[in-house]
């Protein structure tokens, strides 16, 4: 099986959460987290330009739908809702497939920043969530897609 990265682990708490690839690696970097368990998101960057439309992408990424009628604006709420969608999940495992990250580092860097540090700081606590009788952890991982040297070719 091919891996991610030395520091990318698909099964064990505690390793690194995000590498990055190639777009052009999205179908093997699917395959190999389907085999491996994982129920698997997509993130699009596209359109990805403010804070209201990067959470409006989380929105569609994590199907929330269970906050209202208005749009979502905070990142607390954001964090609950991923949270409480993660958990709440049948799967133990999953994995975000953000696309095009190199358009949205190119474009909007720090929302960029702020997305993933959103994401990393609900990867750790899903993780360490109890199981009860309507939740459990979760290990969630994050795969940058993109274009350019610093997205390698999955191998």
């Amino acid at each position: 099986m091919a891996a991610f990265s030395d520091h990318f682990s698909l099964s064990q708490l505690g390793a690194f959460r995000v590498v990055c690839a190639a777009n052009t690696s999205i179908t093997a970097v699917r395959s190999v987290l389907v085999t491996q368990g994982f129920r698997v998101l997509t993130l699009r960057s596209a359109g990805i330009k403010d804070k209201a439309s990067l959470l409006s992408a989380f929105v569609d990424c994590f199907e929330l739908r269970n906050f209202g009628t208005n749009p979502l604006s905070s990142w607390d709420a954001a964090s609950d809702l991923i949270w409480q969608s993660l958990v709440e999940m049948p799967e133990n495992k999953v994995g975000v497939l953000w696309l095009d990250v190199d358009q949205i580092i190119s474009t909007q860097l720090q929302l960029f920043v702020d997305g993933l540090e959103l994401l990393q700081v609900i990867g750790g606590e899903v993780e360490r969530q109890q199981t009860t009788s309507n939740s459990h952890p979760v290990l969630l991982r994050i795969i940058a897609l993109g274009v350019g040297d610093s997205f390698p070719e999955w191998k």
